[in-house]
């Protein structure tokens, strides 16, 4: 997204661990955006967020942390996109995950769509934008 567009900075939110390997990988890389690495216990609560993003990892959170996340970052973000692969009823595995009909009553005005390509039976993409 840095090459292609006039990004300000990003906000890297994940385990400790993970933002270890992103900051490496940031900081060897022509990555010219400001950035911080945080996760959700360091974060500070915000006004809004431009755009949120996840690549399954929300959707194998268990439930409790899911509502976090909701209250915390997707409630704050204008726009969401986010790769799912806890299918409709909200299984990832054995943990029990937001089901769509849980997700359109926490995200206002969000959509689902079928993953292109489909890389897992339940797999479906989660957006939502304000306007």
């Amino acid at each position: 997204l840095d090459k292609i567009g006039k990004i300000d900075s990003y906000t890297f939110m994940d385990l400790w661990q993970v933002n270890m390997l992103i900051k490496r990988f940031v900081e060897n890389s022509e990555f010219s955006a400001k950035y911080i690495t945080s996760t959700m216990r360091d974060t500070q609560r915000r006004n809004s967020w431009d755009l949120a993003i996840s690549n399954y990892a929300f959707s194998e959170l268990p439930m409790n942390l899911q509502l976090n996340y909701c209250d915390e970052i997707i409630s704050c973000s204008n726009y969401g996109y986010m790769t799912m692969n806890s299918g409709k009823e909200g299984r990832f595995g054995n943990i029990r995950n937001m089901s769509q009909k849980d997700l359109m009553s926490k995200i206002s005005g969000c959509s689902f769509s079928a993953e292109r390509p489909c890389t897992a039976p339940n797999n479906y993409i989660l957006t939502w934008g304000k306007t």
